[in-house]
């Protein structure tokens, strides 16, 4: 499971026994998602729209204490099938385990700061 860390904006990969706790967003992807190669390859994603999206519930997870998110736009590698399958037999694991679940609603965020 590769999980984005909070503060440094980079990701790991940790084997289940060993992945620590995290919190989990919820989200419609848009048109400029923040991909696993754009991190990967150094690409520029703070120019994507969905730089701001990440980082500001990167934000409240350390906030509320939590160093690693997991965001599937960025943490899973869409370009691989074999992939794709693992995350959708997964999905329903990674939600039940995580400490908490962020949902991000485009239509109601007013890009201010998020309130409790």
């Amino acid at each position: 499971m590769r999980l984005f860390n909070t503060t440094t904006f980079q990701l790991s990969e940790f084997i289940r026994e060993e992945t620590p706790e995290y919190v989990i967003l919820s989200h419609c992807w848009g048109m400029e998602e923040v991909t696993l190669q754009d991190i990967e390859l150094g690409k520029a994603p703070k120019k994507k729209e969905g730089w701001w999206k990440l980082t500001l519930r990167c934000r409240q997870a350390a906030q509320h204490g939590f160093p690693w998110i997991w965001v599937e736009t960025c943490c899973i590698d869409k370009t691989s099938p074999t992939q794709l399958s693992e995350i959708r037999n997964s999905m329903y694991e990674w939600y039940q385990k995580s400490c908490r679940c962020y949902a991000y609603l485009i239509d109601c965020d007013s890009r201010q700061d998020f309130h409790e």
